[in-house]
């Protein structure tokens, strides 16, 4: 008897040592109501963290995002400039109360104004721009007169032959010829002289004449017209 209870217990353990090498499978039967149970458990306890997340939406970029978008090119229209046709047009003849008194030879052209001597306003008429004195010498010629630095400055530069035309604005013209230039006369302030000390009255038969001072202002050229 002894013998017996002394073997029991070594292949007691061995069989435990056999089990524990082999393990017996368990089968467990669970069903379906305790598995989505389960899972939703699970899943409750997977997605639901300890701390609260920002809701950031990712962007998603399709093909159609990729491609740049066309839009129509702006298109700048700038109205034509506007031109103006200039049309060269000479200005306006001048005309005074004497009428207008041009040279083409030398390029005189200027207004004459009345300025009777016993009026007194025959230097304030040859002072004004555009504007040379016409007036009447002793009853016996008709006189203009203007500055060396206006209409007049190139008066010393007609020659014999050249033609002067006297116009009023509504087309009356007359024309003069020149027939004679003295270089070297003379304003006594009471009479004009040429180069003879002659006065203008009795130098020659002319009834016409013009006179300015030259550069050194201490002689005048006079110069003589008779109708052409």
């Amino acid at each position: 008897m002894r013998r017996i209870i002394m073997i029991l217990p070594l292949v007691f353990l061995l069989s435990a040592c056999s089990l524990k090498k082999q393990p017996i499978p368990l089968h467990i039967i669970v069903s379906t109501s305790d598995i989505s149970n389960t899972e939703i458990a699970l899943s409750k306890e997977t997605s639901e963290p300890d701390t609260e997340i920002p809701d950031v939406q990712e962007e998603t970029t399709t093909q159609a995002d990729l491609k740049p978008t066309e839009t129509e090119p702006e298109i700048e229209t700038t109205k034509a400039p506007q031109t103006t046709e200039i049309v060269e047009t000479e200005p306006p003849l001048s005309y005074g109360t004497a009428g207008r008194l041009d040279i083409p030879s030398v390029g005189i052209g200027v207004a004459l104004n009345y300025a009777p001597l016993e009026e007194g306003n025959a230097q304030a008429v040859v002072d004004r721009e555009d504007s040379a004195a016409y007036f009447l010498w002793h009853d016996c010629k008709d006189v203009i007169a203007d500055h060396n630095y206006q209409s007049f400055q190139v008066l010393p530069k007609v020659q014999a032959g050249d033609i002067a035309v006297v116009s009023t604005e509504d087309g009356y013209a007359d024309e003069y010829v020149c027939v004679r230039v003295c270089h070297d006369g003379f304003n006594t302030g009471n009479d004009l002289l040429d180069e003879n000390r002659t006065s203008i009255e009795y130098s020659d038969n002319s009834r016409f004449v013009m006179y300015t001072c030259n550069q050194d202002w201490q002689h005048i050229t006079i110069v003589f017209w008779e109708k052409a």
